[in-house]
């Protein structure tokens, strides 16, 4: 029996054709990582963390038979494909995509390349509020506070 891990993704996009890019990133999260078992609305929200165009957000519930690596790595590719560009300068920049890890079932995870809750959701209402559309109760299993408490 194959296991199911339900996993929140954020996504966001303040370039191109931003409802297209975000319903692409949708698609290709349904056929990469697992089956979308709710979506939140869509936000429009200000850049956070530099100047730049408004962004649109969303969350979504997954259930993914990916390892929480290999998750990350699926949204990283669909990011390249939808021509991300990272920076090596730690900085915020404007983005066709941005894909976030939020939580990985009531994983506490803390490698190089991901840390899972997501580390810094408490400070950003653009999470917040399109995750507590979908998920009210969940408890951060790092903070043990619901959606709702931060």
């Amino acid at each position: 029996m194959i296991k199911m891990t339900t996993t929140y993704i954020s996504l966001g996009c303040n370039q191109g054709v931003r409802i297209e890019n975000l319903h692409k990133a949708m698609l290709e999260i349904q056929k990469k990582v697992g089956a979308i078992k709710r979506a939140s609305s869509i936000y429009e929200t200000p850049a956070w963390g530099f100047e730049g165009p408004d962004f649109l957000n969303a969350c979504l519930c997954v259930h993914t038979e990916l390892s929480a690596e290999e998750l990350l790595t699926q949204l990283l590719e669909i990011e390249i494909s939808m021509g991300r560009v990272r920076s090596s300068e730690l900085k915020y920049t404007s983005r066709s995509i941005d894909l976030d890890v939020l939580f990985y079932a009531d994983q506490i995870i803390s490698t190089e390349f991901l840390t899972v809750p997501h580390p810094r959701l408490a400070l950003r209402n653009f999470i917040l509020f399109p995750m507590a559309e979908i998920e009210q109760e969940m408890p951060d299993p790092k903070l043990e506070k619901s959606i709702l408490e931060y």
